[in-house]
């Protein structure tokens, strides 16, 4: 006998049928995603983040977790329901399916950001949020011609291309 199968005796019968169906491939991502951990334990703790000091501040943490998997769990069911929808159709119909999915759900998450964020979030009564429509909560009201360099400094780079073009373009016009 050889040593490979010394060791494959020592397993219950379960495990070897189990491993068997398994290259050994696979069996090398059981070390990479522990390695993965726990680079990503020490990156995450390596940002000096300390912990919630007060009920409160854990109620926000625990929350903001929980949306966040909640809209992961949507998205997936959204890629779901669109196979099998393409599924139940002619495969010639298939891409069209799949297509119409995606822009039903890119209209949804502009219609989130329209109109539910600030139903969901915004600063009204305790049911339903009254203010904040079109994330316009996050810039105070302020001259619709210049939009002063402070209030720059919160936005993307790639929007900062957006909004300083109309800036210039309406400086010079003045």
């Amino acid at each position: 006998m050889n040593n490979g199968t010394q060791v494959g005796n020592l397993l219950p019968r379960p495990l070897r049928t189990v491993f068997k169906s398994f290259s050994s491939a696979w069996f090398l991502c059981i070390p990479l995603a522990a390695v993965i951990v726990v680079v990503w334990n020490t990156a995450a703790t390596a940002q000096g983040l300390e912990a919630p000091k007060s009920l409160e501040e854990l109620t926000v943490v625990v929350n903001t977790i929980f949306i966040l998997t909640s809209a992961i769990l949507v998205i997936f069911m959204n890629a779901g329901f669109a196979m099998v929808e393409a599924g139940f159709c002619r495969q010639k119909n298939a891409v069209n399916i799949l297509a119409k999915n995606l822009i039903v759900f890119a209209v949804a998450t502009l219609a989130y950001w329209a109109i539910g964020y600030a139903l969901m979030y915004g600063e009204g009564n305790p049911f339903i949020g009254l203010q904040g429509f079109f994330l316009m909560a996050i810039l105070p009201p302020m001259e619709m011609t210049l939009i002063p360099q402070q209030y720059l400094n919160r936005f993307p780079f790639y929007s900062k291309l957006l909004l300083r073009q109309p800036q210039q373009q309406l400086s010079l016009g003045q």
